[in-house]
C-alpha cells in the first residue's frame, strides 16, 4: 500500500534506527533506499539490511555516484511500486501513530490524494543543541496551522498568507505516487539545498492536501553537525540557496501558467532576494527595473525592496 523512500549519505549512525521505524506497520508495502554515494559506511549498512529482510530494497545510482536529495528521491519514486509513497530522511525515524489517519482514509475509500501532519525533534548531542537552539526556536514541534489545507494551503506555504502559517516536513507527508508520476518533475535537482519547500510548494497548487488530524508528532527530526540544514547555517550560503528556490519556483510558474496573483508573488520575492544577493551596482539595475516596472503589485512591493537595499548599499 505504501512505500517509504529514503535517500541515503552518509548516515551510517542513524540507518537501521530509520528503517526500523518504517518495519514496524505493516501498510508499509516496501522501504526503498536509494545509496548517493556515500563517503562513510553507508553502502555497507545498506547491503545489510536489505539481505535481512525482502521489502528492503537497495538502489544506487550509475557508477555510484553522489547526485544529491533531489536525484536520489526521485529514483526512489520512479523505483517504487505502491500506490502511496512516503518519505523519511535517513537520520530521522517515524513513530507508532505514523500511519493511523492515513490507513483510516484508505479503509473509508474516501478519495484519498495526500496528507501531511506534525513533526518533532530531538538533538543527537548538546553541542548541537546549544549551537541550534535559536535556528529551531519554538520548532519542537514543525506543523502548519490548523484549518489550512486543500485549497489554502498553496498560498499558505508560499507566504502569501502572513509569516505564522507553518510548514510541514517531508517525514510526514503521504502522496498518492500517481499524483508525482504526472508532475513534471519532482524535486529539482538543480537545488542542492531546500528542493524538498520548494516541491512542498508546487506539490501543494497540483493535489489537495489534507492535514492530518493527529495534532502531536508522528515522525522526529534528528538535528546533528552533518544535517544539511546546520551546515548550511551559514548567512550568506543560505540566502544563495533561497535565490535558487524561487528562481526554481519563477520558472515553474511560468511553465504551468500560474494564475498572475500567484505568479506576481513569487516574482517578487524572487527579485528582493536577488537583490539581497547582489553586487552593490547589479543591486542598483535591478531595483530601477522594478521600481519603473508598470505591474502595479509590484509597485506596491517597491518601498519595501528599497529599504532591503539600503540596507545593503
Amino acid at each position: 500500500m505504501i512505500s517509504v523512500v529514503i535517500p541515503v549519505y552518509n548516515a551510517a549512525p542513524f540507518l537501521e534506527r530509520a528503517v526500523n521505524s518504517a518495519l514496524q506497520f505493516k501498510v508499509v508495502q516496501e522501504i526503498i533506499l536509494i545509496e548517493d554515494g556515500s563517503t562513510d559506511n553507508s553502502l555497507e549498512v545498506c547491503k545489510e539490511l536489505s539481505a535481512q529482510n525482502s521489502i528492503i530494497k537497495l538502489f544506487l545510482h550509475e557508477d555510484n555516484k553522489n547526485l544529491g536529495a533531489a536525484q536520489t528521491r526521485n529514483l526512489g519514486i520512479v523505483s517504487s511500486q505502491a500506490t502511496y509513497i512516503a518519505f523519511l530522511d535517513a537520520d530521522d525515524y517515524y513513530l507508532s501513530n505514523r500511519f493511523d489517519s492515513e490507513v483510516k482514509c484508505i479503509e473509508q475509500n474516501i478519495d484519498f490524494k495526500g496528507m501531511f501532519g506534525s513533526l518533532g525533534i530531538t538533538y543527537l548531542n548538546d553541542d548541537i543543541k546549544e549551537k541550534f537552539d535559536t535556528y529551531f526556536k519554538n520548532r519542537e514541534v514543525t506543523r502548519v496551522k490548523d484549518g489550512i489545507e486543500k485549497e489554502e494551503l498553496f498560498p499558505s506555504l508560499l507566504g502569501m498568507k502572513g509569516n505564522k502559517v507553518g510548514y510541514f516536513h517531508l517525514d510526514t507527508l503521504t502522496v498518492k505516487r500517481s499524483i508525482l508520476i504526472k508532475m513534471n518533475y519532482c524535486f529539482n535537482p538543480i537545488l542542492r539545498l531546500h528542493q524538498d519547500t520548494e516541491f512542498i510548494i508546487r506539490l501543494s497548487y497540483h493535489t489537495n492536501l489534507i492535514s492530518n488530524p493527529i495534532k502531536i508528532p508522528i515522525a522526529i527530526r534528528g538535528v546533528h553537525e552533518n544535517n544539511r540544514i546546520t551546515r548550511a547555517y551559514d548567512k550568506k550560503i543560505y540566502w544563495s540557496n533561497q535565490l535558487k528556490l524561487w528562481g526554481s519556483l519563477n520558472k515553474w510558474a511560468d511553465s504551468v501558467h500560474l494564475p498572475i496573483n500567484y505568479k506576481n508573488f513569487i516574482f517578487r520575492w524572487k527579485t528582493c532576494i536577488e537583490i539581497a544577493n547582489s553586487s552593490y551596482f547589479k543591486a542598483i539595475k535591478i531595483l530601477i527595473i522594478t521600481i519603473f516596472t508598470k505591474d502595479v503589485k509590484i509597485l506596491k512591493f517597491k518601498n519595501f525592496l528599497i529599504k532591503r537595499f539600503l540596507l545593503l548599499s
